[in-house]
C-alpha cells in the first residue's frame, strides 16, 4: 500500500484533494463564526497582519525551501534529510536576525506597517513559526506523504481556531477581536515548529554545510524575489485599499478573496503532487507528460466552472451580510487563478532548468503591473478595480513566461500550444453565464451538476484523476 501511494500520482492527488475538502469543511464552519465575531475593520487588520507575516517569512526564509524539489530529484534520501536540516536552520537563523533588527526599530516598523506596536515583534515570531510549518508541509508534499500533510494542516487549522474561540469567550474579549485569532494561530504553529525542528534534527542532524547553503541560495535566492512579488501580487490590493479607500473595504475584499481562495487551495493541492512528477517526466523524457497536462487542464477548468456557477449561494451561507457587498468580484478573481494555473507550466519548467531568475523577473513585473492598475482602478471602481487589476496582472504573468520559454528554450520546452480553446472557451462562458444568470440559481446549479457528471465520467474512463 505504501509503494502504491508513493508511486501513484492519482493516489497523491486524491489524498490531497480529500484533505483540502476536509480542511475547507472546517473553514465552512469557521467562516460564519469569524465574520460574525470580527467587524470588517478587525478582519482587515487580521488579513493585513497575515500578509506582512507572509512577506517577512519570504525574506527571512531566504527562499531556500524552494530548492527542496530540485535537490530531492538529484540526491539520496539520507543526503536529502541532511539538506533539509541545513535549510531549516538557515531559515530559522534568518528570522532571528530579522527579529533583532525589528526590535531595534519597532516604533518605525509599526508606523510603516500601520499595525499596533505590540504586534510588531509578535509578527516576526509568527512568521518564523509559519516558515517551519510551511517547510514541513513542503517536505511532506515532495516526499508524497499526503496523509501526514493533511493531518498536520488539519491540526493547525482546527487547533488554532479552537484556541481562538476559547480566548474570545473565556476572557470575554470585546475589543481588538483580531488578537485572539492571531494568538491561537501562533500557539499552534509554535507547537508544530518544535516538532519540525526535532524531526529534522533526528533525521538529518549535521553541521551547516557550505555546499548545501550555496546550492540552496543559488536556486532559492531568486525565488525570494519571486515569492515576495507573488505575495505583493496577491496582497497589495488589500493594503492599497486600506490606504486609498478604507480599512473596512480592505476587510470585505480580503474575505471575498479568501473565499475564492478555496479554488486556489484545491489547485495547490493538485499542483503540489503534480510538480514532482512533472520534473521526473522531464528528466526521463516521458511522453505521458502531455496526457497528464491535458488531464490537469481539464480537471481545473471543470472545477473552476462549477465553482463560479454555485458560489453566490455558498458565499451567503458562509459570510455575514455585512460582507456581501462585493461578492460579485469573485468570478474576476477566479479568472486570475485560472491564468495562475496556465502560467505554472512554463514557470515550473524554468525552475526545473534552474533558471529561477526568470521566474523572479516575471513575478516582479506582474506585481508592478498590479500596483499600477490598482492605483488607476481602485479610485474608480474600489474593490472591483482591485480584482480587475489582479486578473490583468496574472494574465501578464502567463504571457511573459510563455514568451520566455519560447525564446530561451525554443526547442526544449515541451508544450508548444499556449491556450487550448476547448478549455478556455467553456471557462469564459461559465463566467459570463454566472453574471447573466445571477438571480436564476436553479439554472446555474443545474449547469454545475452537469459539469460535475462530465468530470466524474472522464475520470472513470481514464481510471485516474490526472
Amino acid at each position: 500500500m505504501k509503494k502504491r501511494l508513493t508511486d501513484s500520482i492519482s493516489a497523491g492527488v486524491l489524498i490531497n484533494i480529500l484533505s483540502i475538502v476536509l480542511l475547507k469543511s472546517i473553514s465552512i464552519i469557521i467562516a460564519p463564526i469569524m465574520t460574525r465575531i470580527m467587524a470588517t475593520d478587525d478582519y482587515g487588520i487580521y488579513s493585513i497582519y497575515n500578509t506582512w507575516a507572509e512577506i517577512i517569512g519570504i525574506v527571512a526564509g531566504l527562499g531556500i525551501a524552494g530548492s527542496l524539489t530540485n535537490f530531492r530529484v538529484k540526491s539520496s534520501k539520507e543526503e536529502y534529510y541532511k539538506y533539509c536540516w541545513n535549510s531549516l536552520l538557515i531559515g530559522i537563523i534568518g528570522h532571528l536576525v530579522c527579529f533583532f533588527f525589528v526590535w531595534g526599530f519597532k516604533d518605525f516598523v509599526a508606523y510603516v506597517l500601520k499595525l499596533p506596536e505590540d504586534l510588531v515583534l509578535v509578527l516576526i515570531i509568527s512568521s518564523m513559526a509559519s516558515f517551519c510549518v510551511s517547510f514541513l508541509s513542503n517536505f511532506f508534499i515532495i516526499d508524497n506523504q499526503a496523509l501526514y500533510n493533511a493531518g498536520m494542516t488539519l491540526f493547525s487549522v482546527a487547533g488554532s481556531f479552537g484556541i481562538s474561540i476559547f480566548i474570545v469567550y473565556f476572557f470575554n474579549v470585546t475589543t481588538a477581536l483580531y488578537l485572539p485569532f492571531i494568538e491561537g494561530n501562533l500557539f499552534v504553529n509554535l507547537m508544530i515548529s518544535i516538532v519540525c525542528v526535532i524531526f529534522f534534527g533526528i533525521k538529518g542532524r549535521s553541521k551547516i554545510r557550505l555546499d548545501y547553503v550555496k546550492y540552496g541560495l543559488r536556486i532559492g535566492a531568486p525565488l525570494i524575489f519571486h515569492s515576495l512579488a507573488m505575495s505583493i501580487l496577491g496582497s497589495s490590493d488589500r493594503i492599497m485599499l486600506q490606504h486609498m479607500d478604507s480599512l473596512s473595504s480592505a476587510g470585505v475584499y480580503a474575505f471575498s478573496y479568501s473565499f475564492a481562495g478555496i479554488l486556489l487551495s484545491i489547485w495547490y493541492a493538485i499542483n503540489s503532487i503534480f510538480t514532482p512528477f512533472y520534473f521526473k517526466y522531464l528528466k526521463n523524457d516521458n511522453k505521458s507528460l502531455f496526457e497528464k497536462k491535458r488531464n490537469f487542464d481539464f480537471l481545473f477548468t471543470t472545477l473552476s466552472m462549477g465553482f463560479v456557477l454555485v458560489y453566490p449561494e455558498v458565499f451567503k451561507i458562509l459570510a455575514d451580510e455585512k460582507y456581501w457587498g462585493q461578492m460579485k468580484i469573485i468570478p474576476i478573481i477566479v479568472i486570475a487563478f485560472y491564468f495562475n494555473h496556465m502560467y505554472s507550466f512554463p514557470a515550473n519548467y524554468e525552475t526545473y532548468r534552474e533558471k529561477t531568475n526568470y521566474v523572479a523577473i516575471g513575478t516582479i513585473g506582474a506585481a508592478i503591473i498590479n500596483i499600477i492598475f490598482n492605483i488607476i482602478l481602485i479610485p474608480l471602481l474600489h474593490e472591483t478595480g482591485a480584482a480587475i487589476a489582479t486578473a490583468i496582472s496574472y494574465f501578464a504573468l502567463f504571457v511573459f513566461h510563455i514568451i520566455i520559454c519560447k525564446l530561451v528554450f525554443p526547442c526544449e520546452y515541451p508544450f508548444r500550444k499556449t491556450i487550448s480553446p476547448k478549455f478556455i472557451v467553456p471557462f469564459i462562458a461559465s463566467i459570463i453565464s454566472t453574471y447573466c444568470l445571477y438571480d436564476l440559481w436553479l439554472i446555474r446549479w443545474g449547469g454545475a451538476i452537469v459539469i460535475g457528471v462530465i468530470l466524474f465520467r472522464d475520470m472513470l474512463k481514464r481510471k485516474s484523476i490526472l
